[in-house]
């Protein structure tokens, strides 16, 4: 059988969190508590108040008191204040209270529950009676050694000790670290039992350091001995040389004050010893000499001369500079030597022959690890020597032979000081012998890559970067030779190495194939330990040197990582060098690119690293810190922890190790959960073979697991489940003893994490062993969440991904094959997205197809009705001429059809005239026609688009018979009798004159021409005499009596119209008296759905000025005058012909409200949703924008003088649109907006300088802006009073936070006690200032962090500088140091002579148990297995004694035994108060409200026809606004139906369910298959271009033969062919494909494959304009999610038309599982509303319905004794809570699930919140969206998404939980969330609970790099999970939660829809919508963050950093933003 392979821990359970742990011991018994972070002294002190508090709520109950020093108490009251609903009272000065009077006293006690005070004032209270301590509950002292030194205190507890023990309060010590850095561990248990004996209390060492030792894997610890160091010739050589230099030194003599005068004494007071830094380089040298020998020593010459080339450059002074020369000589001498001596041996033998012992025990070690794999092979892949990475700029480097080498031959090479990063990649054997010369200048390097520790090829002129020699190391430079030279003193010798392999990049990386054995398991994973910088990377250089030479060693990649000197406040560059190296080293050792790191004690803690299995110290550990830091990095099994010691340090390094194994059994033993010892676990481990393991099958290649691996299976399934970055979830177990027959037995009780469907506690069997009682409960909990499908068939967690629903449809989204095929092979485009675009036929209504009327057969005549209902006001018409009312016409348009046209809404249309409503009538019905009547009705039909209205394309053909949209137009007359027929007359004119155009007219025949006024009166005409190809057109606007063909002519060129047509025409006017015409135009514009005078949001454009009006109106130069001699007249009346312009529009719409009539329609029939067949007297509402036109100008109006009031009133300088008030008039903020001709103002930069900066807004993780600043002047010293900067100190006391940051463990300074919870130890925070147990109440530790110039970085909310516990102390700090001695120094003797033989007792064990490896011994590999093996049978045969049973079977109970047995019943309230005592609000809207819709028609047309519309059709009307609603309703009804019908599922796998559902992809997959593409309204209506008129086709053959030809519709035109109407389909096809070929974008027919046809016309297909490849009359391209937002917008429609059932119900008809199924029968047929078609059976009608939703159960448990009381006693003071949200919970334990976080385990009857903030979530979002979708102010698209998303965000969330108190009822035990909450409620309770990003975005300095900070999520969570709790308990009412969550978002409301909030991303990308350019998101080494650049083209670069890519795009633009409005870059586009 295959076995479960589980690389976690198996030992032991992922334990609680130390903090937590120490809280339960605290609940339990009196504790004193180590800790020296003040953040987990809150936390404790907190947390355990709100355990003890409901002694403290009762009516006149017991008190709790805090004793404090007085300058604490402030800060312990506060954070009890904010943190609790515990009313506190805090007393700091005694001279306040000693006039207290007893009444007085007994008030403060009665009104305050905790009482916070000093000691002096406690004892004071208590002398005086007021208090005693039996009315006490809690008894908190803040610094324990208070006791010790006063007398106060001292006496209180002799009180105390006269107490019974129900009256004794419980006592939490809080105390600094007991371990400091002199402090004597043999006195520590004595003051461990002093302080337990005076205060009653028992001491707890439970810390971090301590959580190390129990939790670790226990490594082999090795003490490997090594020969002393032995200097060698060479050795004494260097150091005789160096102490010469350093005796010249000292001899040097350097006292400026003896040259200059005093008056430059200041000056030169200022001036450091040159001696200093020359000391300070010998001195590292000489360390590396004698530390690791000769050859490293060389190397660090070489990296020291680096070095002073920096310093020579920065230096100012000459003294300094000449010293630093004599230096560099030395070096270079010491070089010589070196080379001298390692000239005859190859480099690894002159590393073996000139490494000290300690050197060659380490490589020995390492050479243990060498992996089998490796060992078989001679050579692996290319040798890394010879490889050269491609990316490398590199001279080719020409190595010396043997005979060069040896030669006199000098090279000159030159060393380039640069300013780049890349200074120490050299290799010392670069350096030449001291006969060559190398000259040194400065000059620059580019760098090229930086992985950090690659050398560099050099050539014959080499580059070294002399920037920062011992900090950093880089990948390659790109090598620059030069001849420039500076003076002698500055020439060294510099040369290549003799007689070793050139060295190229020394490292295993991408650029050398190495064998994958890094991702074996046993693979080697190391840490090598030094104590120095400069020896970590001399070391680095020793190792990478051997991978490369030598072959033991080529299975290593090695690394190095110091710590960060580099201050980012002087040295910003330096600083963002070393932190981008240190991650990218980082990066490559969790990734197990390296599998070697040398490091400082920058790895001891606090930074996150793989699991070591060698570990290895390489200097003695200078503290017992270090010692156990270093110890707690091995963590896989089986791992090794070595010190290397010479034999002369061997004794002191024995006994050292003694005293810290003493000191852990100290540690230990005051631990009061201890693990089991490794003979409990190997004793267990026997065992394993005796029980039998379990498996999901009994195939023998099914998964198991036995007692072996199920605890790391637990711990795994643990670490899935959903859980913060604050917070690991772990296992709870407890442990019970029994005596059986004499026999100890061990009994595990179990309990998982409260967010596991597994709520039961689970019992293990009794077991002989501790261990193995554990490992047995754990197979039996294995074995039930399998059962209950928490684990798959292979025994692992069951994670989101795979989570299969029981309900098939959420799991198979069928796809169509071309999509499938996409998704599977990930493939761009992607299905769903908007990059991929499909082609759809564009449908044609079933109503207007296959309808051609027929000859003798019966048809319905439909009138097309115009009525004016808004004329064109005087302002618009700027000609000033006549309107003219359509319905005062006679004669008008209808619509001829074989088939009966539905019903459908009238809608408006804008023409010259003004607004028109358009309406459909049947006017006749059941017509007779004869064939000629058709006949003549066809030509009509012809003859209007093709001649009047010139519609007919080329490629499109007239056939009444062919097409599909057959129906015919007609003229219509309607008498004065109001009935309308077919006018016939008017049809036999138009069919006579048909081929009449515009031809010249003799002057015989015009002779006689007499003017005829009744024949120009409603005329159109044409000039003959012009254009009689194409005649122009026009009305007649005025017969102008006044004129005449004598009058005078416009302009200076003719006198006379008369004399104009003769000379321009040739024509002599005969009627020389005629009266001449005025004419306008007939419109060429044909899209009349949206007015030209008004914009898209329904506000009135801006007019023409009354001058040029005037002028239009009166001046002849400005009209269009014609002849009547010269015209003829065209049969179409001017009347008709205005109707006739707007038939395609009306066509169009009518056509497009059929479509969405017939999905109304199909909807109806198939889901019974709706009426299929409207009622004769059923009238659909008109179709609205949204405005009407006489509201539109009905505004513009009123605003006018308003907006001439605001010109008058703007400054001169600069222009702005100032504010206005919307109470005051709700529709002008439209009204400007929309003034501008972009349609959407973007408020100026000036008008954002105005406002209140601390006022902007809040929104959400996107919309946070970072603007501190403006016109570069910082607003920083702005800020009011009760803000405060980040600082650089941490106090109680009020100083300012530290720079320290949270979250980032490779920051410059170490980072702080909030590191993320699977960071494998704490962090560790180092300051300059002394250590202080108390932090300020006002420090502000969030903020910006900036890393640099243009990077930011988002930071986690942090406590900067916090010191850990276990840190070093000052030695002033001991316990004891100012108590009375005398009392305990008995004791002390005691413990000190036992300690002492403790030691000693350690000693010898060290020195006989195996720890000890003498030099003579080499180091080998270990394995625990087979000692394991080796246990002889007489132990076995014990083993099946003590069970009695030769193997055990062992078996679980079954689920169902222990589910839960009581039903799930409400809890009723126990209620204090009636819900009629909460204020009421009256709403306008319910959001429960449900129209009947039983006879319900369904949705408007209209409505649908929105949904349909997308915004780029550049309609009145579009989706987006009903989008943005469906969207929030599909959330929410997918979330409500999960919430109810899964049940027991948590919520990360129910939000990857609905993911799956809401996702772009689904919603397209769902919109294809009901055919909504072809529906769609995707593109602006032209009629020239893309609408096909009634009775016109474009051929099928002839479409594909478009699509294939690929030409676009530019490239036709009249002149490249003849005319179609004469053409065959096959002639029109063939001419279309030439055309394809001409253009080269097909090949000939003839061609074959391989021979490709070159054209002689060649084109690139992206240089032809506007490439469309698909037509447009019959086809449109739609993005995919473009018919996903198109699902979402109807079900909008639906939801607003039909109420929410009628929306679910669509929902249920598309195909999305919101509903429930019902299958019932019936004896009738009869449909209800939401039933699908019956189907007759046997038994009667068989019907399918969509049932109702029904509230799930109550989410009380009965796992726990007593429930009812546990669920009383958790919801003790939680009746305040209802009463402030003013809701009272009929089911209370709702309540407390909403509160309860995931790490509140002792919550045993609910759930913790995050099921209801799932669904709280899905609620609020659509309750907000659709109030602000009702808002009468009717907001804008745009406007509603910035809305929904400023009020639908975490940042608000919280901000609103914090405002009304949520925090105070929050029930969780995570000290980081504790942490992090409490930074914010701070903040929030400084600048009086304002809702600003600005308070959370703190900026110190100017960068171009920010890391912003995120609200903490779980008080958003919590926001949202007290609205779902309030849903479901008000039965799933969305109007109950709306009436409590609006009284407590109203005025956020009202303030952000007043002004709408932007985004920075928005707002930047709209500010430089060319230039900005984001870039890819850049993962950082933590692993946990990323990094995202955005480049604005010619004004910089910025960064941001952030926890996810959304969160670092968003801080980038912040950033970029800040910089650029600073220096002044961005200007507002108007």
């Amino acid at each position: 059988m295959r076995k479960l392979n589980c690389q976690s821990e198996t030992w032991f359970y992922f334990e609680q969190d130390i903090n937590v742990e120490l809280l339960d011991t605290a609940k339990e018994s009196n504790t004193i508590v180590c800790l020296g972070n003040n953040s987990a002294k809150i936390f404790l002190a907190v947390k355990l108040l709100q355990e003890l508090a409901s002694e403290v709520r009762k009516c006149r109950g017991k008190r709790s008191l805090f004793l404090l020093d007085a300058q604490n108490v402030e800060i312990m009251s506060s954070h009890i204040k904010n943190l609790t609903d515990l009313s506190v009272r805090q007393y700091d000065k005694i001279e306040n209270v000693t006039d207290f009077t007893s009444d007085q006293w007994e008030k403060e006690i009665l009104e305050h529950e905790v009482l916070v005070m000093t000691s002096d004032i406690c004892m004071l209270c208590m002398h005086s009676g007021n208090l005693a301590l039996k009315d006490i509950n809690l008894l908190a002292i803040d610094d324990c050694r208070l006791a010790l030194k006063q007398s106060s205190l001292r006496q209180l507890f002799r009180e105390y000790s006269t107490l019974t023990e129900e009256n004794r309060p419980r006592i939490l010590g809080l105390t600094t670290t007991i371990l400091c850095q002199n402090f004597d561990p043999a006195r520590l248990e004595a003051e461990f039992e002093y302080m337990e004996k005076l205060l009653f209390c028992n001491v707890d060492t439970s810390s971090d350091i301590v959580m190390v030792l129990r939790y670790c894997s226990k490594p082999n610890e090795k003490l490997l001995v090594c020969n002393n160091s032995v200097p060698c010739t060479l050795s004494e050589r260097i150091v005789m040389y160096i102490k010469n230099a350093k005796t010249f030194l000292e001899d040097h003599r350097y006292d400026p004050f003896e040259i200059y005068e005093e008056e430059f004494h200041e000056e030169l007071q200022e001036v450091p010893d040159p001696k200093l830094e020359p000391n300070c380089i010998f001195d590292e040298f000489l360390d590396i000499l004698y530390t690791l020998g000769p050859w490293c020593a060389d190397r660090a010459a070489f990296a020291l001369l680096i070095k002073i080339e920096n310093l020579k450059v920065k230096t100012p002074y000459e003294r300094h500079y000449l010293l630093l020369c004599m230096v560099s000589t030395v070096m270079v001498n010491v070089r010589a030597l070196c080379d001298q001596e390692f000239e005859t041996l190859s480099d690894n033998e002159s590393i073996y022959a000139y490494s000290t012992p300690r050197i060659l025990r380490l490589l020995q070690v390492l050479r243990t690890f060498k992996p089998d794999t490796v060992k078989k092979q001679t050579d692996v892949g290319t040798s890394p020597a010879h490889t050269t990475p491609s990316n490398t700029t590199v001279s080719s480097l020409t190595e010396p032979s043997e005979t060069s080498a040896h030669s006199d031959k000098t090279i000159t090479c030159t060393i380039i000081s640069n300013n780049c990063d890349n200074s120490e990649n050299l290799d010392s054997k670069y350096v030449n012998n001291s006969t060559e010369q190398c000259t040194i200048i400065d000059n620059t390097v580019t760098e090229i890559n930086t992985d950090i520790s690659t050398s560099v090829t050099i050539a014959d002129s080499p580059v070294i970067n002399t920037n920062s020699i011992c900090d950093t190391i880089t990948d390659s430079v790109t090598t620059t030779t030069t001849t420039t030279a500076l003076p002698a003193t500055a020439t060294t010798a510099v040369r290549p190495w003799k007689g070793r392999t050139a060295r190229g990049h020394r490292k295993g990386g991408p650029n050398v194939r190495r064998p994958n054995y890094f991702t074996e398991p046993d693979s080697l994973c190391a840490v090598v330990f030094v104590e120095k910088r400069f020896t970590a990377k001399i070391l680095y250089y020793l190792i990478n040197e051997l991978c490369h030479c030598h072959e033991d060693f080529s299975f290593l990649s090695v690394q190095y990582t110091v710590e960060k000197i580099a201050d980012p406040t002087s040295d910003n560059r330096e600083a963002e060098i070393e932190h981008r190296k240190q991650e990218e080293v980082l990066k490559k050792f969790r990734m197990h690119e390296c599998n070697l790191l040398i490091a400082t004690s920058v790895l001891e803690e606090g930074i996150d690293v793989p699991k070591c299995n060698l570990v290895i110290r390489f200097d003695q550990p200078s503290t017992y810190n270090s010692y156990v830091q270093c110890k707690g990095r091995a963590k896989m099994p089986e791992a090794y922890y070595i010190l290397l010691s010479e034999q002369d340090n061997l004794s002191s390094l024995i006994r050292q190790l003694a005293q810290y194994k003493e000191i852990e059994k100290m540690l230990l033993k005051k631990c009061k959960n201890r693990e089991p010892t490794e003979v409990e676990e190997r004793e267990a481990d026997l065992y394993t073979g005796f029980i039998q393991p379990y498996s999901p099958s009994n195939s023998p290649t099914a998964a198991t697991v036995n007692v072996a691996t199920a605890v790391a299976l637990v711990n795994k399934y643990c670490a899935k489940l959903p859980s913060d970055t604050f917070t690991r979830l772990t296992p709870l177990w407890s442990m019970q003893n029994k005596l059986v027959d004499g026999t100890l037995l061990y009994i595990c009780s179990i309990r998982l994490p409260i967010n596991s469907p597994l709520k039961q506690t689970i019992t293990g069997a009794q077991m002989p062993n501790r261990v193995l009682a554990r490992r047995v409960a754990a197979l039996q909990v294995c074995k039930l969440l399998h059962q209950i499908g928490e684990l798959d068939d292979n025994l692992l967690p069951v994670g989101k991904e795979s989570f299969r629903a029981f309900e098939e449809d959420w799991n198979n989204f069928p796809l169509e094959e071309s999509d499938e095929l996409l998704t599977k092979n990930n493939l761009e485009p992607r299905p769903g997205t908007t990059k991929r675009r499909q082609y759809y036929y564009k449908k044609v209504a079933d109503t207007l197809t296959d309808c051609r009327p027929l000859a003798s057969v019966p048809v319905f005549l439909y009138l097309i009705t115009m009525t004016l209902t808004c004329p064109l006001p005087e302002e618009q018409n700027t000609r000033g001429r006549k309107i003219y009312p359509p319905e005062d016409s006679a004669q008008g348009f209808g619509i001829l059809t074989l088939k009966q046209i539905p019903k459908i809404c009238p809608f408006p249309i804008f023409t010259r005239s003004g607004e028109v409503q358009v309406g459909l009538e049947l006017a006749l019905s059941k017509i007779i026609m004869t064939s000629e009547q058709l006949e003549k009705i066809m030509e009509f039909l012809n003859y209007i688009f093709t001649n009047v209205l010139r519609l007919q394309k080329y490629l499109m053909l007239f056939d009444p018979n062919a097409s599909e949209n057959s129906y015919f137009i007609v003229p219509t007359y309607t008498n004065d009798n109001g009935v309308t027929d077919i006018d016939w007359n008017f049809l036999n004119e138009i069919y006579e004159n048909r081929d009449l155009s515009p031809h010249t007219v003799p002057e015989a025949e015009r002779k006689d021409f007499k003017f005829k006024a009744e024949m120009y009166q409603d005329a159109v005409v044409m000039p003959w005499y012009r254009n009689q190809d194409q005649p122009q057109y026009f009305y007649v606007a005025e017969i102008c009596n006044h004129l005449n063909p004598k009058s005078s002519f416009p302009g200076i060129d003719y006198k006379t119209f008369e004399e104009y047509y003769y000379k321009k025409y040739d024509i002599q006017i005969q009627n020389l008296e005629q009266p001449l015409l005025d004419v306008d135009h007939t419109s060429a514009r044909l899209n009349f759905l949206t007015p030209r005078y008004v914009n898209r949001k329904g506000v009135a454009l801006p007019t023409s000025s009354e001058e040029t009006k005037r002028a239009k109106r009166e001046n002849l130069e400005q009209k269009q005058i014609l002849v009547p001699e010269l015209c003829t007249v065209h049969p179409f009346p001017a009347s008709l012909w205005r109707k006739a312009v707007c038939l395609p529009c009306i066509l169009y719409r009518i056509n497009a409200l059929l479509l969405a009539d017939q999905i109304r329609k199909q909807v109806a029939e198939e889901l019974a949703l709706g009426q299929v067949d409207l009622p004769a007297n059923f009238h659909w509402p008109p179709l609205n924008f949204g405005w009407s036109l006489s509201d539109v100008l009905k505004k513009s109006k009123e605003n006018r003088p308003e907006k001439i009031t605001e010109k008058r009133a703007e400054s001169p300088e600069k222009e702005r649109v100032e504010p206005v008030e919307i109470e005051e008039s709700p529709k002008i903020i439209e009204l400007i907006e929309g003034s501008d001709s972009s349609e959407e103002k973007k408020p100026s930069l000036d008008e954002e300088d105005e406002k209140n900066w601390m006022e902007i807004g809040t929104w959400s993780n996107e919309m946070a802006t970072c603007d501190v600043s403006v016109n570069g002047e910082s607003l920083m010293e702005d800020l009011p009073d009760n803000i405060t900067m980040c600082g650089n100190k941490n106090s109680w006391n009020g100083d300012k936070m530290g720079t320290i940051r949270y979250g980032s463990p490779t920051s410059w300074m170490q980072s702080s006690y909030f590191d993320d919870y699977d960071s494998d130890d704490s962090t560790e925070s180092y300051s300059s200032e002394p250590d202080s147990s108390v932090t300020s109440n006002k420090s502000s530790g969030l903020r910006i962090e900036f890393k640099s110039d243009n990077v930011a970085e988002a930071i986690d909310v942090e406590s900067g500088n916090i010191n850990r516990a276990l840190m070093i102390m000052a030695p002033d700090q001991s316990i004891l140091s100012d108590c009375d001695i005398t009392e305990v120094e008995v004791a002390v003797e005691k413990h000190v002579q036992d300690y002492a033989d403790a030691v000693e007792k350690n000693i010898e064990n060290i020195k006989v148990n195996g720890i000890i490896i003498p030099i003579d011994v080499d180091f080998a590999i270990e394995k625990k297995s087979e000692e394991v093996k080796q246990t002889d049978e007489q132990y076995k045969s014990m083993i099946k004694s003590s069970l009695n049973l030769s193997v055990i079977n062992f078996d679980c109970e079954p689920l169902d035994t222990i589910a839960n047995e009581h039903p799930m019943q409400p809890v009723l309230p126990n209620a204090a108060e009636n819900d009629s005592d909460f204020e009421e609000i009256n709403f306008n809207f319910s959001f429960d409200f449900q129209p009947d819709l039983n006879n319900h028609p369904g949705p408007s047309p209209s409505v649908i026809l929105q949904a349909l519309t997308m915004s780029n059709a550049n309609d009145g009307i579009n989706l987006e606004r009903l989008e943005t609603i469906g969207d929030s309703f599909l959330k929410y009804a997918i979330t409500n139906y999960l919430y109810s019908t899964y049940d027991n599922i948590h919520e990360g796998k129910l939000s990857h369910l609905r993911s799956k559902q809401v996702s772009n992809l689904n919603l397209y997959r769902l919109g294809r298959l009901k055919v909504l593409g072809e529906s769609m309204i995707a593109t602006k209506f032209d009629p020239h271009d893309n609408w096909l008129p009634p009775c016109y086709y474009v051929p099928k053959e002839l479409e594909q033969a478009l699509i294939d030809a690929r030409v676009p519709a530019s490239h036709w035109n009249r002149a490249d062919m003849p005319s179609v109407r004469d053409m065959s389909k096959d002639e029109i096809c063939q001419m279309v494909r030439e055309k394809g070929e001409k253009l080269g974008v097909i090949k000939r027919a003839d061609d074959f494959v391989e021979t490709e046809y070159k054209p002689v016309e060649i084109f690139n297909l992206e240089s032809l304009p506007c490439f469309i490849p698909y037509n447009l009359i019959t086809q449109h391209s739609i993005p995919d999610k473009s018919v996903a937002d198109c699902v979402e917008a109807l079900i909008g429609a639906y939801l607003i038309e039909c109420g929410p059932r009628g929306a679910l119900l669509f929902m249920a008809w598309l195909g999305i599982r919101v509903l429930p199924k019902i299958e019932v029968t019936a004896e009738k047929a009869e449909r209800t509303t939401g039933s699908l078609q019956s189907t007759k059976t046997e038994d009667g009608y068989k019907q399918v319905l969509y049932g109702e939703l029904t509230c799930p159960r109550s989410p009380f448990l009965y796992h726990c004794p007593n429930p009812e009381l546990e669920l009383e006693k958790l919801l003790d003071g939680y009746d305040e809570f209802e009463r402030k949200i003013q809701y009272r919970f009929r089911d209370r334990s709702y309540l407390l699930q909403a509160l309860t976080h995931a790490s509140y385990s002792p919550n045993t009857v609910t759930d913790c919140y995050q099921r209801l903030e799932f669904l709280g979530d899905a609620v609020l979002d659509y309750l907000i969206t659709r109030h602000l979708y009702e808002d009468p102010r009717l907001h804008s698209p745009g406007a509603l998404t910035d809305l929904r998303s400023a009020l639908v965000n975490n940042t608000i969330f919280a901000s609103l939980a914090v405002r009304h108190g949520f925090h105070k009822y929050f029930r969780h035990l995570s000290p980081g969330l504790h942490e992090v909450v409490n930074r914010f409620v701070q903040i929030q309770e400084e600048n009086g609970h304002s809702i600003s990003e600005e308070y959370y975005l703190i900026t110190e300095d100017e960068s171009e790099e920010i890391e912003d900070v995120e609200v903490p999520k779980a008080l958003g969570d919590v926001f949202e999970s007290v609205a779902g709790a309030i849903f479901l308990d008000s039965g799933m009412s969305l109007d109950a939660v709306w009436r409590v969550y609006y009284r407590m978002m109203r005025n956020e409301i009202e303030q952000f829809s007043t002004s709408v909030p932007k985004s920075p991303i928005r707002e930047l990308l709209e500010l430089e919508p060319e230039t900005a350019k984001f870039g890819k998101p850049e993962k950082l080494a933590d692993g946990r963050r990323v990094r995202v650049t955005v480049e604005v083209f010619g004004k910089g670069t910025f960064k941001g950093i952030g926890r996810n890519y959304r969160i670092a795009k968003c801080t980038a633009a912040k950033c970029a933003l800040k910089q650029l409005k600073k220096r002044g870059f961005l200007v507002r586009k108007n």
